[in-house]
């Protein structure tokens, strides 16, 4: 995935994305000088105690969280 991809996917701002992959939150790396975010890296950051404990977080990130939680009362 590019990072547009991941902005479009998890309603952050580019920056923050792009703070992401330069502090080492999220793992990237440059492919014909465009920045790919391999899906393994997308889901390890997803499960990282960076994620979870991001204060502002976007719709998207509420929206999860709280149907995961839903999930797991199903089971």
């Amino acid at each position: 995935m590019v990072r547009k991809d991941i902005v479009k996917l998890t309603c952050y701002a580019k920056t923050t994305v792009n703070s992401w992959c330069r502090r080492g939150h999220l793992k990237s790396f440059k492919k014909n000088n465009v920045n790919r975010i391999p899906k393994v890296y997308l889901i390890e950051f997803f499960c990282s105690p960076h994620f979870r404990t991001i204060v502002q977080k976007s719709r998207w990130h509420i929206y999860i969280l709280k149907e995961f939680a839903r999930q797991r009362k199903l089971l």
